[in-house]
C-alpha cells in the first residue's frame, strides 16, 4: 500500500489496511481457525449484509446508550451463523438484514457501511473458534466492556490521562437469552468509529499491525511505518522513539491512573496519523480485553467498585495473577507490538534494535516502575510468555519463564 493514498479516502484506506495490510497474529492461528472463505477478511467479499433474527419472544437486556440498532426487536448474526445449532435449537429464523458491513481483521467485528450510526458491531460467533478462542458475548462480558469503556471515558474527562491516548468507546450492547437445549446469551456490542476524545481535524486511523505488516496484495510496497518516516522528513530514530514513548505511556498511564491493564498487541490498538504523516495518538480498542487489577487499585487508592466483579478482575486469588502483569506487558505489548515496530524501522534504516530496547527500559524504570508495588513483577527477574499452541477445552493457559526482560 502506498502511504500517499491513505488520505484520498480515509474509510476505504482504513478497511483496506484492516484486511490486507495484515500478516496475522504472531501466534500463527489467524488462518487455522477463521470464518468462511466468503466472509473471511483476507479472502471474502468486500461487503455483505448481516443476518438478523427476531427476539421479541425472548428475555433481552440492553445496556448503555440508546441505540436504534438495539431497539427494533432484533439481534444480529454473522452470515456463517446460518449453521448455528444454538440459533436453530432456539427456533430463531435468520433473515438478511438491511445492514451492509465489511469484516475487520478479527473476522467477527464488522464496520457498518450504510445508513446507520457509523461504527462497528462486535458479534457473537458460535460456529467455530476464531484464532485460538471461542467468540461468545455473554451478558457479563458485554456489560464489563461497557463498564470499562465508561471508566476510561471518565478518566479522560477528568484530564488524568495523556493527550496522546484515545480509545474507541463501546457504548451499547444487547443480549438475547435464547432457550434451546440450554439457555444461551447471544450478545452484540456497538463500538464507536471515532476515537474519544474527539478531534476536529483530518486524521487517518492506522491499525497497529499495518505499521509493520506487508500488504498481501502488493507485497513489494515498503512497510507503512517506513513510508511515513520518509514522507515526514523526520529522523528515523526520532520518529521511532515518539511511537514507542506514546505507546508505553498509554499502557502505563492506564495502569497507574485507572488500574486498568490493556492488552496492547497489534490487533487491539490503532495509531492516529496527521496530515504531516506524524503519529499523534495511540487508540485502544476492544474493552473486553482490558484487565482490572484489583491489588494495584488498592495500592494506588483507586476504586474497585466494579458491578461486573469478578469478570476480568485480578487479585491474589486469581489463578493467573502471578503471571498476568508480566504476560500483558513483557509478552503481549513487548513481543507482539514494541519489538515488531522496532525491528521494522531498524531493518530499513540501519538502526540497532538493542538501542531502542534499552531506551524503553530506562524510560520505564525511571518514570513508571517506582510507582508500582515492589512485587508487581516477578521478584526473581523473570518474565512470562505463552507458547503458540492451542489450549484444549478444560485446560488452563500455561505460562513459561524467560529471564532478562527487554523493556523494563
Amino acid at each position: 500500500m502506498k502511504a500517499t493514498n491513505i488520505f484520498y479516502n480515509l474509510n476505504d484506506a482504513y478497511i483496506y489496511m484492516e484486511r490486507y495490510v495484515n500478516e496475522g497474529s504472531p501466534s500463527g492461528f489467524t488462518s487455522i481457525h477463521t470464518t468462511s472463505y466468503e466472509t473471511n477478511p483476507f479472502t471474502g467479499f468486500s461487503k455483505f449484509n448481516l443476518l438478523e433474527f427476531s427476539d421479541n419472544d425472548c428475555q433481552t437486556i440492553v445496556i448503555g446508550q440508546q441505540n436504534d440498532l438495539f431497539s427494533s426487536g432484533k439481534n444480529y448474526a454473522h452470515p456463517d451463523s446460518i449453521q448455528s445449532n444454538i440459533l436453530n435449537e432456539s427456533g430463531r429464523k435468520l433473515e438478511k438484514s438491511s445492514i451492509v458491513v465489511s469484516p475487520t481483521a478479527s473476522g467477527r467485528t464488522m464496520l457498518i457501511l450504510n445508513g446507520y450510526e457509523k461504527g462497528f458491531l462486535k458479534l457473537t460467533y458460535d460456529v467455530s473458534k476464531i484464532g485460538r478462542c471461542t467468540r461468545d458475548i455473554s451478558y457479563i462480558s458485554g456489560y464489563a466492556s461497557i463498564e470499562t469503556s465508561n471508566k476510561i471515558m471518565e478518566c479522560i474527562d477528568r484530564a488524568i490521562l495523556p493527550d496522546s491516548l484515545a480509545f474507541l468507546p463501546e457504548t451499547s450492547m444487547k443480549v438475547s437469552r435464547l432457550v434451546g437445549k440450554t439457555v444461551f446469551e447471544w450478545g452484540t456490542i456497538f463500538r464507536e468509529f471515532k476515537p474519544y476524545p474527539r478531534l476536529d481535524k483530518k486524521v487517518a486511523i492506522i491499525p497497529a499491525f499495518s505499521l509493520f505488516s506487508r500488504d498481501i496484495k502488493k507485497p513489494n510496497d515498503e512497510l507503512l511505518i517506513n513510508q511515513f518516516i520518509e514522507i515526514s522528513g523526520q529522523e528515523p530514530a526520532e520518529y521511532l522513539w515518539n511511537i514507542l514513548r506514546l505507546t508505553v505511556d498509554a499502557y502505563w498511564e492506564l495502569n497507574l491512573k485507572c488500574a486498568l491493564r490493556p492488552e496492547l498487541h497489534g490487533q487491539n490498538c490503532l495509531y492516529e496519523l496527521d496530515s504531516n504523516y506524524q503519529i499523534s495518538r495511540m487508540i485502544i480498542k476492544d474493552m473486553e480485553d482490558v484487565d482490572r487489577d484489583i491489588l494495584l487499585a488498592k495500592y494506588l487508592g483507586i476504586s474497585t467498585n466494579w458491578n461486573t466483579y469478578p469478570f476480568r478482575c485480578y487479585d491474589e486469588n486469581s489463578r493467573e495473577f502471578e503471571f498476568r502483569a508480566s504476560y500483558m506487558y513483557d509478552f503481549k505489548l513487548g513481543e507482539y507490538l514494541l519489538s515488531p515496530i522496532i525491528n521494522a524501522v531498524s531493518n530499513e534504516f540501519g538502526l540497532n534494535p538493542k538501542t531502542f530496547e534499552k531506551k524503553v527500559k530506562e524510560y520505564v524504570r525511571n518514570r513508571y516502575l517506582p510507582q508500582l508495588p515492589n512485587d508487581y513483577f516477578p521478584t526473581n527477574g523473570c518474565w512470562y510468555y505463552c507458547k503458540n499452541v492451542e489450549t484444549k477445552q478444560g485446560e488452563s493457559k500455561k505460562f513459561y519463564q524467560k529471564f532478562q526482560p527487554k523493556f523494563r
